[in-house]
């Protein structure tokens, strides 16, 4: 959670920076999800997933999606943004 006096909202914009740095760092640690794609949880109860390909040295980041939805949704968004 972010320093007192932040809201839910700005306390999940510090941590969806710190996974984008983490992600920067080590961009192999998440667990793959489909392909070369990866997907970092986030949020207190992982309701957030961030979803990311390495290409040679750059990250490319698919998509941060709310997981609470229909799986097929998921994927269609997932694939409308990926080549």
């Amino acid at each position: 959670m972010g320093p007192p006096g932040t809201g839910r909202g700005e306390a999940f914009l510090e941590r969806v920076g710190l996974t984008l740095e983490t992600l920067r760092l080590f961009p192999e640690m998440a667990p793959r999800f489909s392909g070369k794609l990866r997907r970092q949880l986030l949020g207190k109860k992982r309701a957030y997933g961030l979803f990311s390909e390495v290409a040679g040295r750059r990250i490319v980041v698919a998509a941060l999606l709310d997981l609470r939805q229909d799986p097929a949704t998921l994927i269609s968004i997932l694939r409308s943004r990926l080549p």
